[in-house]
């Protein structure tokens, strides 16, 4: 029994690969991806921190793992980590993300506009996009359905008209 119930994915993730105290110094060396790491369109990149002792622990002298992420409520490309570290660089990309694929998904997610307020022509070119990819999938399992050929031929017809003024 399948369950269509959708899965919140945590996009902000990160693996502690390794951990070492030495000299009053705590080092981190982080793998980190924004997104779901099995997906062909997110990179891995391993990071190493190092912070002072005493930054990370609490006033009961418990000791706690950095935030690796940081506080993300202000608009920052940089990824900050909280407690700020001495050092935060990045020492290798463990896994590349594949550019066609992101290309293609930032592509679809344009032209869906999923979470978006759309109306009009942008809602209409929404509708239609999502039938033409619906009636591809379909057509690649039975190449002889009519129905999915129109949708096809919808959205050729959509974009031939765009173009031919």
């Amino acid at each position: 029994m399948s369950s269509t119930e959708e899965v919140a994915v945590d996009l902000k993730q990160f693996e502690i690969v390794d951990h070492n105290i030495a000299v009053g110094y705590v080092t981190y060396i982080v793998d980190m991806w924004d997104g779901d790491k099995a997906d062909p369109t997110v990179s891995v990149v391993r990071r190493i921190g190092v912070w002072r002792g005493e930054q990370l622990e609490k006033e009961d002298g418990e000791a706690f793992d950095p935030d690796f992420w940081g506080d993300r409520t202000r608009y920052s490309y940089r990824i900050e980590p909280n407690p700020k570290p001495l050092v935060f660089e990045i020492l290798e990309t463990v896994k590349e993300a594949d550019k066609e694929l992101v290309r293609f998904k930032n592509d679809q997610e344009g032209e869906l506009g999923q979470g978006k307020y759309r109306y009009g022509a942008a809602q209409r070119r929404a509708e239609l996009y999502q039938a033409f990819m619906d009636a591809i999938d379909t057509l690649a399992k039975w190449p002889e359905n009519e129905a999915a050929w129109k949708a096809v031929e919808k959205w050729r017809n959509y974009n031939a008209r765009l173009h031919e003024k």
